[in-house]
Order: C-alpha cells, then sequence, then structure tokens
C-alpha cells in the first residue's frame, strides 16, 4: 500500500530533493576529495528553510521528528538528501539529532536561545561523533576533526 504524502510533506521533501539535485550532487565529488564541511550544502538548506525542520513550530521551525510525530516527512528529507551525497547527509543528521535533544531536554529559555539561532541565523549544531581518540597501530593516515577558533566563535 502507497503512502499519502499530504501537501506539506509532498512539498518539503520536493525542496529537498530539488536541492539535493541541482546542488548537492554537484558539489560532493569536490566536498569528498577534499575532506572538507559542505559548508555552502548548509546554507542552501538554511535559504530554503530546512535547517529548522525539527525544531518545534512555536520557535519558528517546522516541528518534525519523534516529539511532534512526524517522522517520517523528516526521513523521507533525509533520503532526498542521500541520494546526492552520503557525507551531507551524515553531518545533517548530526545537526538534526542536537536539535532533537534539545527539544527533548533543553528548559523553555534554552529552547528559545538555541533554536533562535538556527531559524534565523543559520546555526549549525553537531552531536559528539565516533571518531577515535587516538590512532590505531594499523592506520596510515590520520583522521579526525580539529577546530580553528576564528574572529567571533
Amino acid at each position: 500500500m502507497p503512502i499519502e504524502l499530504n501537501p506539506s510533506q509532498q512539498e518539503l521533501t520536493a525542496r529537498a530533493r530539488n536541492l539535493a539535485q541541482s546542488k548537492f550532487a554537484q558539489r560532493a565529488p569536490e566536498y569528498d576529495r577534499a575532506a572538507a564541511f559542505p559548508a555552502e550544502d548548509f546554507k542552501d538548506l538554511f535559504q530554503a528553510g530546512l535547517l529548522a525542520l525539527v525544531v518545534p513550530p512555536e520557535h519558528g521551525g517546522f516541528g518534525l521528528g519523534p516529539y511532534h510525530g512526524n517522522v517520517l516527512t523528516l526521513w523521507l528529507v533525509t533520503k532526498e538528501i542521500a541520494k546526492a551525497t552520503l557525507a551531507l547527509t551524515r553531518c545533517w543528521e548530526g545537526h538534526i539529532n542536537s536539535l532533537v535533544l534539545l527539544d527533548g531536554i533543553a528548559n523553555e529559555e534554552q529552547k528559545k536561545r538555541w533554536f533562535a539561532g538556527v531559524v534565523q541565523n543559520g546555526e549549525i549544531w553537531v552531536a559528539w561523533s565516533g571518531e577515535p581518540q587516538a590512532r590505531a597501530s594499523s592506520e596510515k593516515l590520520s583522521f579526525g576533526t580539529t577546530t580553528t577558533k576564528v574572529e567571533g566563535g
């Protein structure tokens, strides 16, 4: 039995599909070669209104996800991004998972402050990762995240 999507679900999924096909897929090879964070892709997600999908409506988002009873649409959007680039999708999932955690455990003052940054400024959240803290003896290359302090953050 096919799943019937309402107009909002169809529109959000189509918006993600269009971005993925028109922009993300073309950038993915270079991001992969450079092992670079897909910053342009996140700017596009913000401009398309897709960065705050799990932010509750009372804080300016769409209210998708487990606390608001709409996991299907979130999954469909994520699936469209994954068709173009798995690397972006993993970063996207970290952002979304962080916001879901905030929705579940933050108090109202924290939600107001932190969700506003995502909705209004395109701030990106990340969750912890499974990166090793030290290289294994068998590894020939060094992998991991490095951070650089920049003006304002």
